[in-house]
């Protein structure tokens, strides 16, 4: 008797086993039925990020060298300020400064800059309790 309950349940989980084969074939399928492949387009970024510090400004080219980018600064860059969250213009841009932003590649070959932030983002610090009870992971006396 227990040998034809355990051969029922051993039949039982191998039928239930080869019932879900299918499914989960089919689920990973990717073939579109007539022998190709189907992927998913590969998306083209419309501007490229960039950081670093500013190597020059030259407010008569209207153009900033950040590394080794010469980015054109044009009357639609978006310049800011990162600590105030002001606007800022080409003149506040000093050598030596931490940038970033975006640009893209113009029709002539030029890269124009889209956005300059000033400045680096300040980290947020964790500052201990002020009621003296930090946390030292040490046990009790």
């Amino acid at each position: 008797m227990k040998v034809n309950l355990v051969k029922f349940a051993f039949v039982g989980a191998v039928v239930a086993s080869l019932s879900l084969v299918p499914t989960l074939v089919q689920a990973q399928d990717n073939s579109s039925g007539d022998g190709s492949t189907q992927t998913a387009p590969v998306k083209k970024h419309k501007f490229t990020p960039y950081h670093g510090k500013v190597e020059s400004v030259d407010t008569s080219a209207q153009t900033i060298t950040v590394g080794s980018l010469t980015l054109q600064v044009g009357s639609s860059t978006k310049i800011s300020k990162v600590a105030t969250h002001e606007d800022a213009t080409l003149d506040s841009i000093k050598p030596g400064e931490f940038v970033s932003g975006a640009y893209k590649k113009t029709s002539d070959g030029k890269l124009e800059a889209i956005s300059i932030h000033i400045g680096k983002k300040p980290h947020a610090h964790k500052t201990p309790p002020s009621d003296g009870s930090a946390n030292t992971n040490s046990v009790a006396n």
